[in-house]
Formats: C-alpha cells, structure tokens, sequence
C-alpha cells in the first residue's frame, strides 16, 4: 500500500522539479563563490611569479602592478633612466629589465625592454630580437615569425594616436609567458626611445648604457639575488621619486578585498540555502497535506507511522540530493565561465576545479534541507484515521 505515495510522488513530478531547481539556484551560490575566487586567485598569484619586484615612478602600489603585470591601461608617470642604470649595476639584482609602455599595434601593446625579460627560456619559438628592428610577439598575439608590422603611438581611438612613420619590425621569435603579456609584442627599449625622440635615429642606438642621459622608463621589472636583497631593494626605492612594489604582496592585499566581498557573498548565499530550505519544507507539508487522505487509509490499514514518515522523507531526501548535485553542478559550470572572463579580460588563465571546493559548502546547506525536510514530513504523523474521520464526517 506505501507504494501508492511512491506513485502520487512521481505524479507530482513537475512540482518537484520546480522545487528541486529552486533548491539547487541556492546551492549553487556557494560553489560558484568559492571556485571563482580560488581561481582567480591561483590564477593572479601565477601570473605575478616572474615579477618579484618592480620599481617605477612615484605612484600607488595597486596601479603600478596592474599596469606592469597584466598591462593594465592607465598612463604610468615616468621614471628617470638615470635610476634603471643604477638599479641594473646593483650587486643586490641578479638581473633587471626596464620596461616602456604607449605604442600599439592591432590594439595590442608594443613593449620597449630588453632581452632580460626573456629570461628562463621564455621564447619558445626562434629566438629573442637583436637590434633595433626586430621583435617578439606573444603566444597570443596571432602574430608568426616573419611578419611585419609598424605600431602606433596610442591606442585606436586615442585622440592623440599616430603611426610612426619610418618605424617597421619584423617578428624574430614567440614568447609564452602564461599571463597577459602572451597578447604583446617586444621590442628592444632602445627603439622605443628613438622613435619617439629620445634617442638617436631609429637603428643606431648601439646600447642601453655607456652614452649617459640614459631616456626615461616606464617601469623596471628586478629579480634579486637573494630574498634579503629584495627588501633592501624595494626599501632603497620605495620612497622619494620612486616606488617600489612586490608584486605578489600587492595582489594579496587585493584579495583581501576579494576575500571581504566573498564573504558578503558567502552570507547572502546562506540566507538563500535558509529560503530555499523553508520553501522546500513548505512544499513538503503541501504535499503531506494534499495526500492525508492516502495517509489516513493507510493508518487505518494497519501501515505504521513512522514508515509512511520514512517513505515521504526518503522521497524528499532523494529530492534534495538531486538538487544539491544540480546546484554543485551549476554553481562549478558559472564558476568555470565566471573566472575565465574576468581572467581573459586581464590576460591570464584561471582554472576553476571542482576538487578545490570544500565539501562542507556543500553539505552544509544539504544538512539545513534535510532538517528543515524532516521537520516537514513529521507532519504526516497526525493525519491518522481517527483525525481523518474527525475533520471529513
């Protein structure tokens, strides 16, 4: 006889799929909250490793790394060459590559710098450019070995944007970096500073120093020698003219921020698990409602309580359980779409893994739902054959 509510459970089959997409909306919240910022932020730290101190002109830390490390738009001020030369003679650098930023070619940045950037094998395919003509496309850039192009100062739209005439260069080689500089192309630093006239003619400056009046720079990207140095460095430039930033540092204090709004989040992603909850244990007594009368005859047939109790909460049980796997399953696929956007706005790669989420942000809310689901089928102990004939004859 208990199988007729196993019937009338399957009957009210579109009602329950409503529910179950509802209940699964609210689960979702959370494994899209957690994995979009797990994944941004391996994503960021990733992108950050090449960079472990950069100096610049005096500035705020955020601005200076964003435009640095994932060449964030905004005009940087510049800092004197005069620095970048004493900077690169520091016992304390193990290397340093100066970095100038405000040519474009197809709206992709034309970066000045040398081939210290291209430490650690990053070219992948030929080789690092050699004089004053020649250049290095990132991976993503669509640019192959051979091309030709000629930048423009500014970027399309730029009231102020205009070819360099007389400027050409050929692509020599493709570096892969893994973050946003994969969609620029470099081109020696010198030929920067002649092109836009601080420097001699275009292809015959013959090196960065040993001429004095070194031109000016936008940003200079230093790898110390030892983590001691590091601090020295950055306490030597962080000050006066200058600034002087760890990369990785400055990213954390963003998502520290990150960190707060998730949190603001995380707490209106529980309020909706606790309304996703009522509503589920609302519906539940609903139904228990509606079938009283199936319930009372089977009382009166003899069929205990607590199995009628047990049968109505293992089909709400199943119900939850298909919609915590649906909400987990919603909330990874925004969470895998989410963070690939911002990330590809900003020129690096985030990966949200479902292995990353915690399984607490997923039974905690299943726990809420079945408490909040067995409150609701207790219900179903009243409906006996005496309270039945009392309310109907």
């Amino acid at each position: 006889m208990l199988k007729l509510l196993w019937v009338d459970f399957r009957h009210s089959a579109l009602a329950m799929a409503a529910i179950a997409v509802l209940i699964a909306a609210a689960i979702a919240l959370t494994p899209f909250i957690a994995l979009t910022e797990q994944a941004l932020k391996e994503g960021g730290a990733k992108a950050a490793e090449r960079f472990d101190l950069i100096v610049g002109g005096a500035q705020g830390e955020t601005q200076l790394t964003l435009s640095v490390v994932f060449l964030d738009r905004a005009v940087l001020p510049l800092m004197s060459g005069e620095i970048y030369e004493a900077i690169a003679k520091n016992p304390l650098a193990e290397r340093a590559a100066p970095v100038a930023f405000g040519d474009y070619y197809d709206d992709m940045p034309v970066i000045g710098t040398t081939t210290d950037m291209f430490a650690s094998g990053r070219v992948s395919l030929g080789r690092a450019f050699e004089n004053e003509r020649e250049a290095v496309a990132g991976a993503k850039t669509g640019l192959k070995i051979g091309d030709r192009f000629t930048p423009i100062h500014g970027s399309i739209g730029q009231s102020d944007a205009h070819i360099h005439e007389g400027v050409f260069y050929h692509v020599v080689g493709i570096a892969s970096f893994g973050d946003a500089w994969d969609r620029a192309i470099m081109v020696s630093i010198e030929s920067i500073w002649n092109a836009h006239g601080m420097g001699r003619s275009f292809g015959s400056y013959p090196a960065v120093f040993g001429r004095g009046g070194v031109p000016p720079v936008s940003a200079v990207v230093v790898k110390p020698k030892t983590i001691a140095g590091a601090y020295e460095l950055r306490s030597a430039y962080k000050r006066g003219e200058t600034q002087a930033v760890f990369a990785a540092e400055t990213l954390a204090k963003l998502y520290g921020m990150l960190g707060d709004i998730s949190e603001a989040l995380g707490k209106i992603a529980f309020a909706a698990q606790i309304f996703a909850a009522v509503v589920a244990a609302a519906a539940a007594m609903i139904y228990i409602r509606l079938k009283r009368r199936q319930i009372a005859v089977l009382r009166a047939f003899g069929a205990d309580a607590r199995r009628i109790f047990l049968v109505i909460f293992a089909q709400m049980t199943i119900l939850g359980a298909f919609a915590a796997a649906l909400g987990v399953a919603i909330g990874y696929a925004a969470a895998t779409l989410a963070s690939s956007a911002i990330a590809a706005s900003r020129g690096f790669e985030a990966v949200a893994r479902l292995a990353d989420l915690d399984s607490a942000a997923v039974l905690t809310p299943l726990a809420i739902l079945q408490i909040a689901l067995a409150i609701a089928c207790a219900f179903s102990f009243r409906y006996s054959a005496a309270h039945y004939l009392k309310h109907n004859f």
